[in-house]
C-alpha cells in the first residue's frame, strides 16, 4: 500500500503582491502535486477594493 493520490489537484487563489499604482493586484493559483506546491500566475489583475468598516453606532445625545 502506498499513498493515495487525488484524482484532481486542489489549490488556492491568493494575492501575493501589493496593489500597483492603478490599484490592481495579481492573482496566483497555488496547487500541490505530490506534496510540492506549484505557483502559477493567472494573469488576472482585478482592482482591489477595500471595504471600510462602518463607524460604531452611538446613541444621540440628549
Amino acid at each position: 500500500m502506498g499513498r493515495l493520490k487525488s484524482e484532481c489537484p486542489f489549490g488556492n487563489f491568493i494575492v501575493r503582491t501589493k496593489p500597483n499604482a492603478k490599484g490592481e493586484v495579481a492573482i496566483y493559483l497555488i496547487y500541490y502535486i505530490n506534496g510540492v506546491p506549484v505557483t502559477r500566475s493567472t494573469a488576472v489583475l482585478p482592482k482591489l477594493v477595500l471595504a471600510q468598516m462602518p463607524a460604531a453606532h452611538t446613541p444621540p445625545q440628549k
